[in-house]
């Protein structure tokens, strides 16, 4: 019989390695200590190697947010004009800014009144042959109409013989960048000096008298 130790085996176990087998048996056990304890240290190491990662990528992100902040013309988004209808720039039209919490997006602007040009009305007069002598003009009096071209504002010098009409025709003839009208109501006609654009402010059509 072969005895290894206290243990002892029937002959007919004497021809395996026994001292092999149980050496065997050893590193099986230790493999299966170890190898879950292997396993969680490599888990730990990923983990630890993912966080350093997010947070090289954190110091990235935040470098490069404080260099976008440093830019003062930075926009996120540019607002742009389109027109449709191609008949007019629209910057002259409206104006818009996109804030800093803008979201891209499309709008449509509508128009509910279109601008109108610039009128001064006269008082009533009897008729549209008054003269302006009969209004107290003197020979010599003169009259600034400043139209659409301030710049070039045009000097009508008045003839006191003049009847409305007349005054009406010597003021187109200047073409100054207004219209000159009479308007019949109740009680006489009136005169009406407009401008012959829209949109224009009053001080550009204005009637002075520098005389």
């Amino acid at each position: 019989m072969a005895e290894i130790g206290n243990i002892f085996m029937p002959n007919i176990l004497s021809q395996f390695d026994v001292s092999a087998i149980v050496e065997s048996l050893v590193k099986l056990r230790q493999k299966i200590l170890t190898d879950p304890l292997n396993t969680r240290k490599s888990l730990i190491q990923q983990k630890q190697e993912a966080l350093l990662t997010l947070k090289n990528n954190l110091v990235e992100l935040l470098a490069s947010a404080q260099v976008l902040s440093s830019q003062i013309s930075y926009k996120v988004f540019k607002p742009v004009l389109t027109n449709i209808t191609g008949s007019e720039n629209p910057s002259n039209i409206i104006s818009v800014s996109a804030g800093p919490g803008a979201v891209a997006s499309n709008f449509d602007v509508q128009v509910n009144q279109l601008a109108q040009a610039w009128k001064v009305s006269s008082a009533v007069f009897s008729s549209s042959s008054v003269t302006l002598s009969s209004l107290g003009v003197t020979s010599g009096e003169k009259i600034v109409i400043k139209g659409t071209d301030k710049a070039n504002a045009k000097v009508l010098r008045l003839d006191p013989n003049w009847t409305i009409s007349q005054l009406r025709d010597k003021i187109n003839e200047l073409n100054a960048g207004v219209t000159a009208y009479l308007v019949s109501e109740a009680g006489g006609v009136r005169l009406i000096i407009a401008g012959t654009k829209t949109g224009e402010s009053r001080e550009f059509m204005t009637l002075a008298d520098v005389s």
